[in-house]
């Protein structure tokens, strides 16, 4: 049960882990940056959920003895990445916002070069047109 336990714990110091690299991550990082992330996580989530369910069981089917000293830690590592992941959630709203300034941006620009439009029929430079 211990062992489970530990494995758990480490499970939850990992993803705290690389939920401090996207915290750290910069906007400018780029799509690959966050798809390697976002595929890490998912595989980490899988492993935390396979790791907990064992814990569970093993919870379940033994008695209540088990060292208090590993759930505490646990407990206290979940409370960490919860609040960890509000940050995460801020952090990633300002970047939506900052993206969607931007394509606003880009948007009133191409608006504005629409109306730029050459005189297409019109051939042979301004000088030969004026004599």
């Amino acid at each position: 049960m211990e062992l489970l336990l530990r494995q758990s714990l480490t499970g939850y110091q990992e993803l705290f882990a690389l939920n401090e690299e996207i915290l750290v991550m910069d906007i400018q990082s780029g799509p690959e940056a966050i798809d390697v992330y976002s595929r890490r996580l998912k595989d980490l989530l899988v492993e935390i959920k396979n790791c907990d369910k064992s814990v569970e069981t093993a919870l379940l089917e033994e008695s209540p003895t088990i060292s208090r000293q590993w759930l505490l830690q646990r407990q206290e590592l979940m409370q960490r990445i919860e609040a960890q992941n509000r940050l995460i959630s801020e952090k990633i709203r300002g970047m939506m916002s900052v993206i969607s300034a931007e394509i606003g941006q880009l948007r009133g620009g191409m608006t504005a070069m629409s109306g730029y439009h050459g005189d297409r029929d019109h051939k042979g430079s301004v000088l030969k047109d004026s004599c």
